[in-house]
């Protein structure tokens, strides 16, 4: 894993917000963590820094976290976004992904943040089984309630799943 990275943090919930970021603290290759309370506040900030990872809450009080996704992605696309939610659609999954999320996690699965990190850090992605479980049955389901993909974006995500 990289010596020190840069984490940001896109979360509106002030108790999940303060125990994550207590979880963040104690990994040793962390430097320095930003947060803000919602997409705004985070586009409004002249001088972002830049990140190694960005947790982004997907239900945010008006931009949501997938919308912000596709900023971060065309500002800065070296900066791996892991979407943190209680919601595990198939259309905001998939939307999720297709805006540069890497990783797609539900709340109550958090798990270990060093080791989600890690992954991401090194070049993978990191997805919850039970949103593994969705996009594997998203799959079977009837093609035509299938999110529109183009080949490429199939193969991306199987490689992901798997």
């Amino acid at each position: 894993m990289k010596k020190t990275l840069t984490i940001g943090l896109v979360e509106n919930d002030l108790e999940f917000r303060g125990t994550t970021e207590v979880m963040l603290r104690n990994i040793s290759s962390i430097s320095k963590i930003y947060t803000w309370t919602s997409a705004e506040e985070y586009l409004r900030e002249k001088n972002r820094p830049v990140l190694d990872i960005v947790f982004l809450d997907i239900m945010l009080p008006y931009k949501n976290g997938v919308d912000l996704a596709r900023e971060i992605s065309k500002e800065n696309p070296q900066t791996n976004i892991i979407m943190l939610t209680n919601m595990n659609s198939d259309a905001l999954i998939f939307e999720s992904i297709k805006n540069g999320a890497l990783g797609y996690i539900l709340k109550s699965e958090l798990g270990t943040l060093e080791t989600i990190i890690q992954t991401v850090i090194e070049g993978g992605a990191v997805i919850t089984p039970t949103i593994a479980l969705r996009v594997f049955s998203s799959f079977r389901k009837d093609k035509s309630k299938a999110p529109e993909m183009s080949d490429r974006e199939r193969q991306v995500l199987e490689l992901l799943v798997r």
